[in-house]
């Protein structure tokens, strides 16, 4: 770097010369660097760790060189207010120190090593439970990836479902009174209870999780085979009325084509409309709601599907 500066400089010169110039200068400087006893590292302040301090003092005597290196350190430092021991401040204003005198002892300096290693005692404890957390946290992003995955690859699915119902059916069993669980189970699962009053006061955690998992099941397998034939339906109507029109359009003109279209179109709707109130009706069963909720539930839909 200094070559090239001096290049830059004097495009002119030698090199060879220059070079050896440029040796010579860095040669005299160092015998008078060690005639003034080599590198001299001063310290403002202790850090909170000893290995940056450690690099600090590693600086000066390198390769057999000489040097020296020196630190200042102040009780008002934030290494030494926080974990240095007051003991030592009382001791060193009992033996008569006066504000800003320099202080050189073993004492000082144990306290300060002590400070330092609590320091990093605290930091390493930081990172630990740092560590720990994202080990959890990574346990969760895999569980609910892999969920994910399955979900879109579709497989697994069945496997995933079960698993999560009856994770909320223990959830639920943790509860000891009867409404507060056919509550959740309703909320849950949109289902009644699976047994009485006198029946739950018999089982225990395990049975109770068990016979409402049991029961979510079964509920579920009815209401994905009703899906399954009301979906097989809404699916096939839109198909086969394509097919017709292909099979129409070269007979009839674009009007009764258009026409078959807004009638085919009414009877998907029409289907669409059944399945929701079959569906309203069953939910309002379910949870007990009035009749003027029912009513008001079928209009919403009937607007939302005729819009």
């Amino acid at each position: 770097m200094r070559l090239a500066e001096e290049l830059a400089k004097n495009p002119d010169a030698n090199v060879e010369d220059l070079t050896i110039q440029i040796k010579s200068e860095i040669a005299r400087d160092k015998e008078i660097a060690l005639a003034a006893g080599g590198l001299y590292v001063l310290g403002s302040e202790r850090h909170e760790s000893r290995r940056i301090d450690n690099q600090l003092r590693g600086r000066s005597g390198r390769q057999g060189d000489p040097g020296s290196s020196v630190f200042f350190v102040s009780f008002e430092d934030t290494v030494m207010r926080l974990f240095a021991s007051d003991r030592v401040v009382k001791t060193l204003d009992k033996l008569g120190f006066k504000e800003g005198e320099m202080i050189e002892s073993p004492m000082v300096t144990k306290s300060i090593e002590n400070a330092q290693k609590r320091v990093e005692e605290n930091n390493f404890g930081i990172r630990k439970r740092l560590v720990e957390y994202d080990d959890v946290m990574n346990a969760q992003r895999n569980g609910i990836y892999g969920r994910r995955q399955n979900a879109l690859k579709g497989e697994r699915i069945g496997t995933d479902i079960a698993n999560m119902i009856y994770e909320v059916a223990q959830d639920i069993a943790s509860t000891k009174d009867y409404a507060e669980v056919e509550e959740a189970v309703l909320k849950a699962y949109a289902m009644q209870m699976p047994f009485t009053p006198e029946e739950f006061a018999k089982l225990d955690r395990q049975s109770t999780a068990d016979a409402i998992a049991d029961a979510a099941m079964q509920a579920f397998a009815r209401k994905k085979e009703k899906m399954a034939q009301f979906s097989f339906l809404m699916v096939l109507v839109p198909i086969l009325g394509e097919t017709f029109l292909e099979i129409v359009g070269g007979e009839f003109g674009a009007s009764s084509v258009g026409a078959l279209s807004l009638a085919l179109g009414f009877v998907s709707a029409f289907l669409s409309g059944l399945f929701a109130c079959k569906v309203m009706i069953a939910l309002v069963k379910k949870a007990k709601l009035s009749w003027f909720a029912l009513y008001c539930l079928i209009a919403a839909a009937c607007i939302f599907i005729f819009a």
